[in-house]
């Protein structure tokens, strides 16, 4: 996807489409992510200092907020780890900047009571601690902590995207309000990995 080439632009289009066909819930773990980050402004205008990004973050809640339906948003983590890789230092906010733009996103979800938010900075940083957690029912080890991140240091895995998807399912499942519109979902890391990556068929030996 290019979204982040153009984060404004791309935005309103998904936008527009989820209002044509509107889901039960929205999702929206990252949508506000590159609204935060990156240096491409509204128009394509330069976005760097603390009003920029708060005035671009503005933009992106704005279209969540066309959504009448219920929706799980997620906050901005901390990426810098990521620096000199996918992403360089300009386009990261400072952990100062960072901390406004999220309060300002808790502060928009607080006057919503259709909006849940997706605790994406906390998940981030249990991932990336290396130190056993849990989601919901699913127990998380250090030896599958070390999947869980691309080599960009910024991208999850696939295992980094079944926790997600388990996130997703512990806030559903402990909602009253929206337990009842959640579908069900199969988020057990083992059998979601042998789904998506079946073993390769073993090779027949001759027999004669």
């Amino acid at each position: 996807s290019m979204f982040f080439t153009a984060p404004h632009r791309y935005g309103r289009r998904i936008i527009e489409r989820v209002n044509q066909n509107p889901p039960d819930i929205l999702v929206a773990i990252d949508f506000l992510f590159w609204f935060a980050y990156g240096t491409i402004g509204p128009d394509g205008t330069k976005m760097q200092t603390a009003s920029e990004r708060m005035a671009s973050l503005d933009m992106g809640l704005d279209l969540l907020d066309t959504f009448q339906g219920p929706m799980i948003v997620g906050d901005l983590p901390d990426m810098s780890a990521a620096i000199g890789g996918f992403i360089s230092r300009s386009q990261v906010p400072s952990p100062k900047i960072l901390n406004a733009l999220n309060a300002k996103i808790m502060a928009w979800a607080s006057e919503r009571s259709r909006v849940r938010i997706f605790p994406l900075a906390q998940l981030t940083r249990q991932l990336n601690s290396q130190e056993p957690f849990s989601i919901g029912p699913h127990r998380w080890e250090t030896s599958e902590l070390k999947k869980v991140i691309q080599r960009d240091r910024l991208h999850p895995t696939l295992t980094g995207q079944i926790a997600l998807i388990q996130m997703v399912e512990d806030i559903l499942k402990n909602d009253k309000e929206l337990s009842a519109r959640a579908p069900e979902m199969e988020t057990d890391l083992t059998v979601l990995r042998e789904r998506l990556n079946p073993p390769a068929p073993s090779t027949p030996t001759a027999t004669e």
